[in-house]
């Protein structure tokens, strides 16, 4: 489970992700359903299709601005903090997560994502497969600037 504000991950990332959810793992991905800035939240939606393909589940956060980022892997390890699934987080501006290997603040962490399940809404395959031509090119003109975004 992994709470972001913006997603343009790196290709280690995505791989990362999208082949956990092909070996079966519960990959859950949530980010905010309306954005601050544009231009990640296009390029983001690129990144839907083969995580969804794969296995993994898309949710967008409605209720407002959404600006969590937190991880949960195996129930046992929880982290909170700064860093965004984008390029700039992850190399330019050294951003934290403070990594928690306790299973009952990894249970915090899952409870506050499944309590904030309740305002989003799950992307589909069939929602990735219906988006217009002029919305699709959109998307991946903006993701020409995900090593920047």
């Amino acid at each position: 489970m992994d709470p972001v504000a913006y997603f343009v991950p790196d290709y280690s990332v995505y791989d990362v992700m999208i082949n956990a959810a092909l070996s079966g793992i519960d990959v859950r991905f949530m980010m905010t359903g309306i954005p601050d800035k544009r231009i990640p939240f296009f390029a983001a939606q690129t990144y839907y299709r083969k995580l969804i393909e794969a296995g993994g589940t898309v949710y967008l956060y409605d209720a407002g601005f959404f600006h969590s980022k937190t991880i949960v892997i195996d129930g046992i390890i929880g982290a909170v903090g700064t860093m965004n699934m984008d390029q700039r987080s992850l190399k330019l501006h050294k951003e934290l997560m403070c990594w928690v290997f306790a299973e009952d603040f990894a249970r915090q962490c899952v409870d506050a994502f499944v309590a904030d399940m309740e305002n989003c809404r799950e992307v589909t395959l069939d929602d990735v497969l219906t988006v217009r031509r002029l919305k699709r090119f959109r998307n991946q003109a903006a993701r020409l600037f995900s090593n920047i975004l």
